[in-house]
């Protein structure tokens, strides 16, 4: 079972294909995910600084903000992989 409870999707902007999707999360250090569906850029935020990832596929954004733990996951998968 996916950990889909502690998430809330909203969309930022949306223009025929192009969005980008915010998510805020029930994390201790990651306060938001925001994932641009046209660019493949991940953003996240954390600890009120903003950090940005670029070449995402929609697989890796849906993992991180279907993770049990985003900052396990973070630090797992995505600090100095992604």
């Amino acid at each position: 079972m996916l950990g889909m409870a502690a998430i809330t999707m909203n969309v930022a902007y949306s223009f025929g294909d192009l969005m980008r999707v915010i998510t805020s999360v029930n994390s201790q250090v990651i306060e938001q995910i925001a994932f641009d569906t046209y660019t493949r850029a991940l953003f996240v935020t954390i600890n009120g600084s903003d950090y940005t990832y670029l070449n995402i596929s929609f697989e890796q954004w849906r993992s991180f903000i279907t993770a049990d733990s985003k900052g396990s996951f973070f630090n797992m998968y995505v600090r100095g992989r992604w």
